[in-house]
């Protein structure tokens, strides 16, 4: 930012989950702004301490109606006032019935506003595409999670000059340090051989185990490359203990018990890498989000579907063909002949990793982030 005054920023989130943290930080760190966080306790939120952070708890009130969770952040309202903030940035999501109401109140307090999210719902309809769409009448700025969603909201009619982009990133210096401590290592064969990943077709899958994920069309793809490939091994890495045990069953129903998995959960960098860098190639069949970023990082490609709307905003870091390949959605059959083109093509497997890797070092970086966050914040004190 070039302003040499400081901006009092707000920043209200549903949590404060550990990828957010290295972002969060960096943002703080920026001299000319004073940043608050303010995030929910909600059961389910994995929430890290916010050590360095100025931040604190808000909970919203929520409601089960049968169309939907709704909820009201009275925070939200609070934090629309200039006793409290300059600008405001908000979760983009019209359930909070009380962000309607902040962004009135922010205009009246002269107060700056910033919607940020995906602008989209995998199960949207016309009705709520419009609310959505509407909504950001009200706000200062939008702040997107990708750049073609920020181009599908221009072209629809949004304003160019108020769309931002701070593109989905993790901090990939933890899975940078680990990759150079166990890639073509001593140590990672040991491991390989300790835990039978050496000289094995291997396929990897990392993020929470949910029907969302399609992982039963990955069992059934491996089932179909199993003759071709008798040793062939997938590598589920994730909680979820409910779709474990339903994979689990269709792994013993398609007679491949042995060719399935589960390392559970593993969380730091330095724990999974050598299950990543074990494996030639990670598969998301459906519903990716940031662990292709992870992937990237440990410099796998990536084997997705190619249905943008099954999946998180990530999905536009695949370029089919050049650090990843795209099957069609849906079709297991798809996804087998995909994975065998990466499994038997050692330079077009070696040629894609490659790169996954400058993808995640040079495209999808914290500081590429950051830049799109701040940019949307001069704006927003500009315009005022």
């Amino acid at each position: 930012m070039s302003n040499s005054q400081v901006t009092r920023v707000a920043l209200q989130q549903p949590a404060l989950p550990r990828f957010r943290y290295p972002v969060f930080l960096t943002l703080s760190q920026q001299d000319d702004l004073d940043l608050e966080i303010v995030y929910e306790s909600e059961p389910g939120n994995r929430n890290v301490d916010p050590g360095e952070l100025k931040a604190r708890i808000a909970d919203a009130s929520r409601w089960h109606t049968p169309f939907g969770p709704l909820m009201w952040a009275s925070v939200q309202w609070d934090l629309a006032s200039r006793a409290e903030c300059d600008v405001l940035i908000m979760y983009w999501n019209t359930r909070y019935l009380s962000l309607v109401p902040a962004l009135l109140r922010a205009r009246r307090q002269g107060v700056a506003t910033i919607l940020w999210g995906h602008g989209y719902s995998k199960h949207d309809s016309r009705a709520r595409l419009w609310l959505r769409r509407a909504v950001t009448g009200l706000a200062t700025a939008v702040l997107f999670y990708d750049s073609e969603s920020a181009e599908q909201y221009i072209a629809s009619g949004g304003s160019a000059e108020a769309t931002f982009v701070a593109q989905n990133a993790i901090d990939q210096r933890s899975i940078a340090e680990a990759r150079r401590a166990w890639a073509n290592s001593d140590r990672l064969r040991a491991f390989q051989e300790a835990n039978d990943l050496d000289r094995r077709p291997t396929i990897a899958f990392v993020s929470r185990l949910d029907p969302s994920r399609r992982l039963d069309l990955l069992v059934e793809a491996v089932g179909m490359l199993k003759p071709k490939y008798p040793d062939i091994q997938l590598l589920i890495i994730g909680k979820g203990d409910a779709e474990k045990q339903r994979l689990e069953h269709q792994a013993e129903a398609t007679g491949i018990p042995d060719a399935v998995r589960f390392t559970g959960p593993i969380f730091e960098e330095e724990d999974i890498a050598p299950w990543i860098l074990s494996a030639d190639v990670a598969a998301f069949p459906s519903a990716l989000g940031l662990s292709v970023l992870t992937a990237f990082g440990f410099g796998r490609a990536v084997v997705a579907n190619d249905d943008a709307s099954s999946n998180g905003p990530e999905w536009t870091a695949i370029r089919d063909g050049e650090n990843g390949l795209l099957f069609a959605a849906g079709n297991a059959a798809s996804l087998a002949d995909t994975l065998d083109q990466v499994l038997g093509n050692d330079d077009l497997r070696s040629r894609l990793s490659e790169a996954a890797q400058r993808t995640a070092e040079e495209v999808y970086t914290l500081d590429t982030m950051i830049q799109g966050m701040t940019q949307a914040i001069s704006y927003c004190m500009s315009d005022r």
